[in-house]
């Protein structure tokens, strides 16, 4: 984390600390289990937010781009407007530098089996 916060009660007060305002607050990054736990425990803090939330990888490490490998799908969900645009950015991000990967839908409200959908008319990059 770019700001040095390494707690949730460090998150959180940060985030208090600019009125909640989610463009400056700083992500977790989903690839530490110690961050993924402090995000999880921030969010319980802050749980009538309805807003951006994302998993952030680390895809070069020391100019090794072999991580890119490690991103096989977008997903957005669709009660959410805007998700579908950022999938569609990323994923033609991702195309730029010959690599190609889905956009999914993602519904919360589903029953499990249908909570996932591929739409061909969703993509961009990989019809």
């Amino acid at each position: 984390m770019k700001l040095g916060l390494t707690t949730a009660d460090q998150w959180n007060a940060h985030f208090t600390s600019v009125n909640q305002v989610n463009y400056k607050q700083c992500s977790w990054g989903g690839d530490n289990p110690t961050d993924w736990q402090s995000m999880i425990a921030s969010r319980r803090n802050f749980s009538g937010q309805q807003c951006w939330n994302e998993v952030m990888l680390q895809v070069i490490i020391n100019g090794n781009v072999s991580m890119f490998t490690w991103v096989t799908a977008f997903f957005y969900d669709v009660h959410k407007g805007g998700g579908l645009a950022d999938a569609r950015v990323f994923q033609q991000k991702m195309a730029n530098i010959g690599k190609r990967v889905p956009i999914l839908w993602l519904d919360f409200e589903a029953n499990a089996v249908n909570r996932f959908e591929y739409v061909v008319s969703d993509q961009v990059a990989c019809p």
